[in-house]
């Protein structure tokens, strides 16, 4: 690989990352709301599936392209937070 292309791998698995930890940082936030208020009036649940799905979709781009397992545990992470929003919006309707 020549120098050039490990810069531009570098790159694009730093904002791989960025992406992880952003997305995991807006999901925590709304997860702990809606234990504590159990409100999910102003939810949208086809958004939440559209997450997932889209979450699933990178994951096996990770794991089949990238094969960066920090990735995959990042979108792991995000699985389980939909999921679980998922399950509290159907409780709290």
């Amino acid at each position: 690989m020549t120098k050039k292309k490990k810069s531009e791998h570098r790159i694009a698995i730093l904002c791989g990352w960025l992406a992880n930890i952003l997305f995991i940082l807006c999901f925590v936030p709304q997860v702990a709301h809606t234990i504590i208020t159990k409100d999910v009036s102003g939810l949208s649940i086809h958004m939440f599936y559209a997450y997932l799905v889209a979450c699933l979709f990178g994951m096996v781009y990770t794991v089949s392209y990238l094969k960066e397992w920090p990735l995959t545990f990042g979108y792991g992470f995000e699985i389980l937070l939909v999921v679980a929003e998922i399950v509290l919006y159907y409780s709290y309707v």
